[in-house]
């Protein structure tokens, strides 16, 4: 039987190989630079022109790049210095993407805007991009229903009941913590 011995030199041959192969990277896989391009924004509310505290706010628009898109980051500020919300978009079919805003009662009214639209990509390198709508953006305005005034003497009382708690509830939760 005939034995073979390795010499040092065709070690350091095969430790060189074997590094060079677990490093490269095949010609084609050249590094995506550009960030993903955002297209067709558009604002649909669920009951009209306005939106009152339960209704729902849908933003919906198109990304596209050439590695995918990563995630979608979309905040929307109230008429008010702090009012706002960030939220993620979830990506519906293909390059559509849709963020869905509930409108709550502590939504104020007024006239609420895209302040910014952030995005990445799926490459390694997570190219980001953020728009910037502002004042030339869609904008969504919010109102509240005019209420509706009691009619029946039983519902002054009520009305009047109920205005008479909410304002103790008040005086309680203020000074609460000095009893």
């Amino acid at each position: 039987m005939r034995t073979r011995s390795i010499t040092v030199p065709s070690l350091l041959v095969l430790a060189v190989v074997s590094i060079v192969c677990a490093f490269a990277r095949p010609a084609a896989a050249v590094a995506d630079m550009d960030p993903p391009v955002l297209t067709n924004l558009r604002v649909e509310i669920s009951d009209g022109p306005t939106a009152e505290p339960g209704e729902t706010v849908t933003f919906t628009f198109d990304i596209t790049d050439a590695t995918g898109v990563g995630s979608v980051l979309f905040c929307v500020s109230g008429p008010e210095s702090g009012d706002g919300h960030m939220l993620y978009a979830k990506r519906v079919e293909g390059t559509t993407w849709q963020v869905v805003w509930n409108v709550t009662d502590g939504d104020r009214p007024g006239v609420w805007r895209i302040s910014y639209i952030s995005y990445e990509d799926s490459s390694p390198l997570r190219n980001s991009k953020t728009d910037w709508p502002g004042e030339s953006g869609p904008t969504v305005t919010v109102t509240y229903p005019e209420p509706v005034p009691p009619t029946s003497m039983e519902e002054i009382i009520q009305s009047i009941i109920t205005m008479i708690l909410n304002f103790i509830a008040q005086i309680v939760a203020a000074f609460g913590s000095l009893w």
